[in-house]
């Protein structure tokens, strides 16, 4: 399985965009925080990103299997009929933007700069979507996430983060016992072509 590493995502941050999305109403006090908060972000934030193409070895209805390692959903297994390569990835806003939160105890700047790591994920999962396009020729591709499809239960995240090794020392995302990302704005699951 080929692993692609991205440790400097480009992003950009639209203060427009945020104000529109987080419904700040144009209120010039948020916004003037906002504008502050997005430059301290662009000074530090790396988002980072992983993932593998990886061939589907078995197909049964109620579980695929990628490698050597079976996941366990009737909905997965459903969703990537017609597809024989997927995408396991990890994606996150990076732990260089997570440690600027640390340091706010303001109740508004903390919900303000949090969208702004929203942001900046979302940024990353554009781009590594894009990369998987444009790398594989696909027109469409969609994903699945543990945890947020029925049938697929969280549990299963451990061994999507076992197909990649060391990915904290890769991109500096790590899982608890319970199955938390640290940084917090980080997602995983599994890209795949979008068949019609």
């Amino acid at each position: 399985m080929e692993k692609r590493i991205f440790t400097e995502i480009p992003f950009v941050i639209d203060l427009e965009v945020l104000n529109e999305r987080m419904k700040l109403r144009n209120n010039k006090r948020m916004l003037e925080t906002l504008e502050e908060l997005i430059k301290q972000a662009e000074a530090v934030a790396k988002p980072k990103a992983i993932y593998i193409e990886a061939l589907i070895q078995e197909l049964k209805e109620d579980y695929i299997t990628i490698g050597e390692t079976q996941f366990n959903s009737k909905n997965l297994a459903e969703n990537v009929k017609g597809v024989d390569m997927v995408f396991p990835y990890i994606i996150t806003s990076g732990v260089e933007v997570e440690a600027l939160t640390k340091e706010m105890d303001d109740l508004l700047d903390q919900f303000l700069f949090d969208g702004i790591k929203t942001e900046i994920l979302l940024c990353a999962t554009d781009f590594i979507s894009q990369d998987i396009k444009n790398k594989y020729g696909y027109e469409e591709i969609t994903y699945e996430i543990p945890g947020s499809l029925e049938g697929w239960d969280m549990l299963e995240q451990k061994k999507l983060f076992a197909l990649f090794g060391d990915v904290e020392g890769d991109i500096g995302v790590k899982l608890s016992d319970s199955n938390i990302m640290y940084p917090g704005k980080s997602v995983s699951g599994i890209y795949f072509r979008k068949v019609e």
